[in-house]
């Protein structure tokens, strides 16, 4: 009776225990899988300080923002990327003089594209070519970013410093105004000139506050523009009149 009841308890758990093994093998094989196609196709992230220095008749000043950049493989379902980047962080600000503020934004020197902070690294460490238009995706430039964390500041070249812009009246963006690089003293006045731009791979958070000195950010599509457009081929248009919110900021 012992035996048979002992029998009786082991044949209940059985099914019990199958259903156990039921749900657990697919979930690890799953697991399994994901663990595999991250070694293969691992995401490659940073946090990247910019750091614009500019010379004034009343000494240097400084501005800096931390963005956060993270590129994500896309290796099954194919759209023409083998990367998507997913940039986050706003652009640097640097107070010229009382009120007069010098911008350097996530867009490029074209203005087209919102997300070019997030290249600026792979370009610097890595070892793609500067102004070829060659992805810099690869895993020798994404390595050698990563190494360049905790080794201080890196020159920027102006080849790779973002788009530069000013507005005449800060709380109206349809007064934005691209910056040469080379000549600061023609938007901002006689003495004052780029001393030096930088990144650096850092662990600090990213940076917020912008829309503090830019009050219209606060609200709209983000990727309304700061000037309305007025048809015509793009190539046709002056640079700052693509730049949007996002230029500016990305949530």
């Amino acid at each position: 009776m012992v035996d048979a009841g002992k029998g009786e308890l082991q044949w209940s758990e059985r099914p019990r225990d199958g259903v156990f093994w039921l749900f657990l093998v697919p979930i690890a094989a799953i697991l399994a899988i994901y663990g595999l196609y991250k070694l293969s196709y691992p995401t490659q992230s940073w946090r990247q300080k910019i750091t614009i220095t500019v010379t004034t008749p009343d000494g240097d000043k400084s501005g800096s923002a931390v963005q956060a950049v993270k590129w994500t493989p896309n290796p099954i379902f194919k759209d023409g990327a083998a990367f998507h980047l997913s940039l986050q962080g706003e652009a640097v600000a640097v107070e010229v003089a009382p009120g007069k503020f010098l911008f350097a934004l996530l867009s490029g020197p074209s203005g087209a594209s919102s997300e070019y902070a997030g290249f600026i690294a792979l370009y610097r460490f890595g070892v793609a070519p500067v102004g070829r238009n060659e992805f810099p995706w690869a895993k020798a430039n994404f390595e050698s970013v990563q190494a360049a964390r905790g080794k201080g500041p890196a020159d920027l070249p102006t080849a790779l410093i973002p788009m530069l812009v000013r507005f005449r009246d800060i709380n109206d963006p349809k007064t934005v105004e691209r910056v040469d690089p080379n000549n600061l003293a023609e938007a901002f006045g006689q003495g004052v000139r780029l001393a030096r731009a930088s990144i650096e791979i850092t662990n600090d958070p990213v940076t917020t506050g912008i829309e503090k000195r830019l009050g219209w950010l606060s609200g709209g599509y983000p990727e309304q523009r700061l000037i309305p457009a007025t048809g015509g081929p793009v190539g046709a248009v002056p640079p700052a009149h693509l730049l949007t919110h996002s230029s500016f900021r990305r949530i």
